[in-house]
């Protein structure tokens, strides 16, 4: 587990986040700082250890940051991935780059640490040309060419009954597809976001989410296919005997039937 934790300034500098009690952000990033790679935590422990009180992990719960995996208090950090994740393509040199080289460099000279241990997920952050000279299009020394990076897939939002929202990350969404086979995920979660924001008053606890999401997706692997009326269904078998299905519109068929015999 990493002796190491970051925090994101969307999450901290957020109204929601500030809006809390300075005890409930203080326990938060005791939280953050105890949580495993993975974002959970034995929040009881973190509790006597820093004097907090439940009320701040309730505050915490109901604002959204939080969420309790059992009785015990073991408890996940829903912004985990935005606190401890930092995409290459997202990473922004300091406007005091040169400051920091300098100090970098009398550091080194001085027999310390030689360069500084920036956010990237393993590649190298792309480096300008020296002036006056064009960036080749062409890979060199039959290195294949950097592919950019691909879009990183959103989570999907839930809105909850508190006003805060459930969070969906792709992970959980190719999880709960391998669990559906035949169900849209994707397209059923977009259907579940509009669903609530149409329907306040149907809005679930953050608790009750994972049930939910399970039972809409059961319900939808078991929906009939929509058909197109009497189109779609010419040229369908009869159930009982291996001929086409005939299509008659009966009530036509009897209108012209007593018309012939009046006449």
């Amino acid at each position: 587990m990493a002796i190491r934790r970051m925090f994101s300034k969307k999450i901290t500098n957020s109204a929601r986040f500030l809006k809390m009690p300075a005890s409930s952000r203080l326990l938060y990033y005791d939280l953050g700082m105890a949580a495993d790679d993975d974002g959970v935590v034995e929040a009881f422990t973190v509790l006597k250890m820093s004097s907090a009180s439940e009320d701040d992990l309730e505050i915490l719960v109901n604002r959204g940051f939080l969420t309790l995996l059992n009785e015990d208090y073991v408890a996940y950090i829903e912004d985990w991935r935005e606190n401890n994740y930092i995409r290459n393509d997202r990473y922004q040199e300091s406007i005091y780059i040169d400051l920091l080289e300098a100090y970098l460099g009398d550091r080194k000279a001085a027999g310390g640490q030689e360069s500084p241990q920036r956010p990237t997920d393993g590649q190298e952050a792309h480096q300008e040309p020296p002036a006056g000279q064009e960036a080749s299009k062409e890979p060199s020394g039959g290195q294949e060419a950097v592919q950019p990076p691909e879009p990183a897939q959103k989570p999907v939002q839930l809105p909850l009954r508190n006003g805060s929202s459930y969070e969906v990350p792709p992970d959980k969404a190719a999880d709960l597809a391998a669990a559906f086979p035949g169900v849209d995920v994707a397209d059923e979660l977009k259907r579940m976001a509009l669903w609530f924001s149409a329907n306040p008053g149907k809005r679930r606890e953050r608790k009750d989410m994972e049930q939910f999401i399970r039972r809409w997706l059961g319900r939808a692997r078991s929906r009939p296919e929509k058909k197109g009326g009497r189109q779609a269904r010419a040229g369908t078998s009869n159930r009982f005997n291996n001929f086409q299905q005939r299509e008659y519109d009966y009530k036509e068929l009897e209108k012209e039937l007593l018309q012939a015999g009046k006449s």
